[in-house]
C-alpha cells in the first residue's frame, strides 16, 4: 500500500477514535462516542475490569485480525474478520489500522468467551487497549474489519453488529471503498475473482 494511502486510512481512525469521551466506570460499560454519523456507544472496561483479565505485551501484528503477544502467543480478534493481506490494498490497510491501535511494545488485556482456543492453537479474545476501550469493535466501527460469528463467542455480539451497520452506513474506512465486495471469508474459499 502507498504511503499517501496509509496515511489517509490512520488519519480515518485517528479522527474516529479521538472523537471519544470516557469516563471511569463499572466493569464494562457503554461510554460516549462522536463521530457526527449518529452511532453513539461503545465497549469500555474498568480498570478493576482489565485487572482481571489476562495482560498482553504486544510483540506483532500479523493482519487486521491477529496480534502476536510474548506470553500468549498468537490472539485472534473475536468475532471480526478484515481483509486479508492478499487483499491488496485492503489488507495492508486493516493491519496498518490495527498497528496504529496496538503499536508493537504497547500493552493489551485479553478477554476470552466461552472457547478460550481454535482449532490452530489460537488465543481467541476481545482485545483492550490500555484505556479500556475494545480493540474489536474500534477495528469494525471505524470500517477496517466485519463482523464474523463462530457460536459459542458471541458475548459482545450484538454491539459489534451495530458497529458495523453504522461503519457500513457512514462509509468509513474500506466501506468508503470496494474492500468488502468480496468478503475476507469467501476470498479465503476462493469465491471471488
Amino acid at each position: 500500500m502507498r504511503t499517501r494511502q496509509r496515511w489517509a486510512l490512520a488519519m480515518v481512525l485517528v479522527g474516529a477514535t479521538a472523537a471519544c469521551r470516557v469516563s471511569e466506570s463499572p466493569p464494562l460499560q457503554r461510554a460516549s462516542f462522536s463521530t457526527g454519523v449518529g452511532d453513539s456507544v461503545f465497549l469500555r472496561a474498568s480498570r478493576e475490569a482489565l485487572s482481571r483479565m489476562t495482560r498482553c505485551a504486544v510483540t506483532d501484528v500479523v493482519d487486521g485480525d491477529t496480534i502476536r503477544c510474548a506470553d500468549a502467543g498468537r490472539v485472534r480478534l473475536l468475532l471480526i474478520d478484515s481483509p486479508e493481506r492478499d487483499q491488496e490494498p485492503w489488507g495492508e490497510g486493516a493491519r496498518s489500522a490495527l498497528i496504529a491501535m496496538l503499536p508493537t511494545g504497547s500493552t493489551a488485556w485479553l478477554e476470552t468467551d466461552v472457547q478460550a482456543r481454535d482449532q490452530y492453537g489460537r488465543t481467541l479474545a476481545y482485545v483492550y487497549r490500555t484505556d479500556g476501550l475494545q480493540v474489536n469493535e474500534l477495528m469494525v466501527r471505524n470500517g477496517f474489519a466485519e463482523v464474523l460469528v463462530y457460536p459459542p463467542n458471541v458475548r459482545h455480539v450484538d454491539v459489534l453488529r451495530s458497529a458495523r451497520d453504522a461503519a457500513r452506513n457512514a462509509r468509513r474506512g474500506l466501506w468508503s471503498t470496494e474492500a468488502f465486495a468480496c468478503s475476507p471469508r469467501d476470498h479465503r474459499a476462493g469465491r471471488c475473482q
